[in-house]
């Protein structure tokens, strides 16, 4: 990881774009030409990157990203940059859509919102609802998960806002 940012899943390095002034110059280069090839813009199009190999990235668009505690994923431009192409994918549509976690691991540690993010993710880790890691990256089954803990987004509001 570049500077104790990004989260690591499934061997796909995951950052927000507001971490971008900490990381590796190459990181950077293959931001910009993957944002070039794509004719998108950073912030508005897309807010996180991932970087799964050397050449491809997908840069995402995920929903209220800093408003919903855990947002979904909206849209995705998958970035070949050795062949210069790119494809696209909607979510928005979609009736169980992918949702993001930890989200304070794709920011630097001297944001200011990763505090009040690293107290969500600590009182979903005490409460062991991290442990169904195939499952929980989908609205559905997250959000009931939550439910049958006796939790609701609201009542982890206070560890958010």
């Amino acid at each position: 990881m570049y500077k104790n940012i990004g989260k690591n899943v499934g061997g796909n390095l995951y950052f927000h774009v507001e971490s971008f002034p900490y990381l590796d110059r190459l990181l950077i280069s293959k931001i910009i030409q993957a944002t070039k090839i794509s004719n998108i813009k950073t912030g508005k199009d897309f807010n996180v990157v991932k970087f799964t190999s050397e050449s491809k990235l997908s840069l995402l668009l995920y929903d209220n990203f800093f408003e919903n505690p855990f947002p979904e994923l909206f849209k995705s431009y998958i970035v070949d940059l050795d062949k210069k192409t790119f494809s696209t994918k909607d979510y928005s549509e979609i009736n169980n859509p992918f949702i993001l976690h930890r989200k304070e691991l794709l920011l630097p540690e001297i944001h200011h919102r990763y505090p009040e993010y690293a107290a969500l993710t600590e009182s979903l880790e005490s409460a062991n609802l991290f442990q169904h890691t195939s499952k929980i990256g989908r609205s559905d089954f997250w959000y009931k998960l939550i439910e049958q803990n006796g939790f609701t987004i609201s009542t982890l509001s206070h560890c958010y806002v």
